[in-house]
């Protein structure tokens, strides 16, 4: 028998389309209303679902063969075609984008992170500037902020009594649990042993 007589036809479809294709006949399974057209559809489903896998077999072993060419004859990018060249760039500034993304921007000193709610707030002297606050789960900064750092020097002793009196609302609350006093406690360490943030000259 002809071997070329039973070759299954290649895909006409890509990838992204296969997989569009896919999602609209789950979405179809799951509003099913007539029972007698659900094993046309599990037949349709599971015929998208083999090309799907035989398209990514056949990419797998692609990018394997390309890689091995590549190594084999040292090829160099610029040796590549142009549409070859775009493809590649395009798929290098996107992992690029992604990974910037992820870990955040590389210049300059790490931010430190505010996320959580605002446990203390001591308001600038005069009323003017912005309040110096403390946020839940707030990473510990390399300074302390100065107006923490000159209630610590003014009250000595009585820090903390003082500093209770610049709790939010959701500062007395949290600071009333275990979890709270704990972090309250190393924060109250950090105010007072630590050195105040330099001025600038």
């Amino acid at each position: 028998m002809n071997a070329t007589a039973t070759k299954k036809p290649a895909n006409t479809k890509t990838a992204a389309e296969l997989r569009q294709e896919q999602a609209v006949l789950i979405q179809s399974l799951a509003d099913l209303k007539d029972v007698s057209k659900m094993d046309e559809l599990m037949i349709s489903l599971k015929k998208v679902k083999e090309d799907i896998a035989e398209i990514e077999q056949e990419r797998e072993a692609s990018v394997a063969e390309v890689s091995k060419a590549i190594e084999l004859h040292e090829i160099k990018v610029t040796e590549l075609s142009e549409a070859a060249r775009q493809a590649l760039g395009a798929v290098i500034a996107q992992a690029s984008a992604a990974a910037t993304k992820k870990r955040g921007p590389a210049t300059g000193p790490p931010k430190i992170q505010k996320a959580g709610d605002v446990l203390i707030s001591i308001a600038p002297k005069g009323g003017r500037g912005r309040s110096a606050t403390y946020n839940k789960g707030q990473a510990i900064p390399q300074y302390v902020p100065e107006s923490f750092k000159a209630m610590a020097n003014a009250t000595k002793g009585e820090f903390e009594a003082e500093l209770t009196k610049h709790f939010t609302e959701a500062g007395k609350t949290y600071f009333g649990t275990e979890g709270g006093q704990a972090e309250l406690q190393k924060w109250v360490d950090f105010v007072k042993t630590k050195n105040a943030t330099p001025k600038k000259k």
